[in-house]
């Protein structure tokens, strides 16, 4: 009585903090783009499905749908890059 578990005061899980440092832990391959004749360099990375693009401080995240993840973080960074 009057003790509540981790989870009731908001900490997170093992699991979640195992998956956080997993994600952190992957590694970014960088890429570039031409856009309105200025190139511009963000970075990826790709975790199963998921990919996540970085660029100044912004992050786009989505599904990759097919056998090129590169081809989807350049549109992702063209989408950040334009402010879209």
């Amino acid at each position: 009585m009057g003790h509540k578990s981790r989870r009731e005061h908001g900490a997170p899980t093992a699991g979640a903090s195992t998956n956080l440092m997993l994600m952190s832990m992957l590694a970014r391959s960088s890429i570039k783009v031409m856009f309105r004749g200025k190139e511009y360099f963000g970075e990826y990375e790709v975790a199963g499905r998921m990919l996540r693009v970085f660029f100044e401080g912004r992050t786009k995240i989505g599904l990759v749908r097919g056998s090129n993840p590169e081809f989807l973080a350049r549109l992702f960074l063209i989408e950040l890059v334009s402010g879209v």
